[in-house]
């Protein structure tokens, strides 16, 4: 597995494209751009010409390419885009198949956005700076990751043994745990969803819930747009709602955390998305720890580390090359 690899990260109005070495860094990547109308043929056949272009920036052929690791939204089984909204057209496209035919037969990991996501952060993200940190001691390897996104939405990957987690119908839903019984209804049928108390929505709707409640000014009602984003920035400027909405949203992550601790163990739980970046994230981080503290038992330690997401933009490519050297039994971190 030792050699070059190519990245492919396919999204809604591009495919990010790169030349990956053995240690995880971009050595040169190229933007491929297409529209969701597009159809799978002509897709691939862009993809095909900027692999190309990549190669040639970072000096290298195609022969010198180990494998292509391939991350791409939507439902993913066995190299097959099964259904995805950002390409409304496309159901089950043998994408897999159809790559690695317009590159010569080299073999095409795919893997779903968010799994490519996952082994980012386990390769060059927040599990290589943890590893950083430990290299002076004796600490063993660090192959038991879950990620958490906070987007609109909240999902969840996870990697256990160095291997991504699936599920028997590849469809692990870390934001549809429910963490509160009877609680707020969520579009997906049930009630009390995760998704429904730490997602970016919620925020934006507890914030909407509290101002309703409480007769005192806020900055928060003086906003044109209320979002995410600007509640946290009010909860750092000292507003008092906006602090109360924060707390809320940090201490029903605590408890999602707490589950997938109890059930899964992992070495460290990452959270990313837009919130956790900047100031932002520094407060969330804050908060989520310091519930979790409060919360989780004492008859045992609790060794997981919760820390932010560290691999950035880079993450869908060099994600899609973790996940398929995870897949053909290379060591990844």
């Amino acid at each position: 597995a030792e050699g070059l690899w190519l990245g492919i990260d396919l999204g809604a109005t591009s495919a990010k494209i790169g030349v990956v070495d053995a240690k995880g860094k971009i050595i040169s990547n190229y933007l491929s751009p297409h529209e969701g109308k597009n159809s799978p043929e002509d897709v691939v056949k862009r993809i095909g010409i900027c692999c190309r272009k990549a190669l040639r920036k970072a000096n290298a052929s195609l022969s010198e390419i180990v494998g292509v690791g391939m991350g791409s939204p939507g439902s993913i089984r066995n190299g097959v885009v099964i259904k995805a909204s950002n390409f409304p057209t496309w159901e089950n496209v043998p994408l897999a198949k159809m790559v690695s035919e317009e590159l010569g037969g080299k073999t095409v990991v795919l893997n779903n956005d968010a799994d490519a996501a996952t082994a980012a952060e386990l390769w060059v993200g927040a599990a290589a700076d943890l590893r950083n940190e430990e290299s002076e001691t004796a600490s063993p390897p660090i192959e038991d990751l879950v990620l958490i996104t906070l987007g609109t939405g909240v999902g969840a990957g996870i990697i256990m043994g160095g291997q991504l987690v699936a599920g028997a119908s590849s469809t692990i839903e870390g934001g549809h745990h429910v963490v509160c019984k009877d609680g707020k209804l969520c579009p997906c049928g049930q009630r009390g969803c995760l998704e429904m108390y730490a997602s970016a929505r919620a925020v934006v709707q507890t914030a909407q819930e509290i101002m309703e409640q409480e007769g005192e000014d806020s900055k928060m009602r003086h906003r044109p747009k209320l979002t995410c984003q600007a509640v946290f920035e009010d909860a750092l400027k000292g507003d008092d709602l906006a602090l109360r909405v924060v707390t809320t949203m940090t201490e029903y992550l605590a408890v999602g955390l707490l589950n997938f601790m109890r059930i899964l163990d992992p070495s460290i739980i990452v959270l990313a998305g837009g919130v956790t970046e900047g100031e932002s994230g520094l407060l969330l981080l804050k908060k989520v720890r310091k519930h979790l503290k409060k919360i989780q038992w004492t008859v045992l330690p609790s060794p997981t580390k919760v820390v932010l997401a560290s691999a950035g933009k880079k993450a869908g490519i060099v994600g899609a090359v973790a996940a398929a050297r995870m897949n053909i039994g290379a060591r990844v971190g």
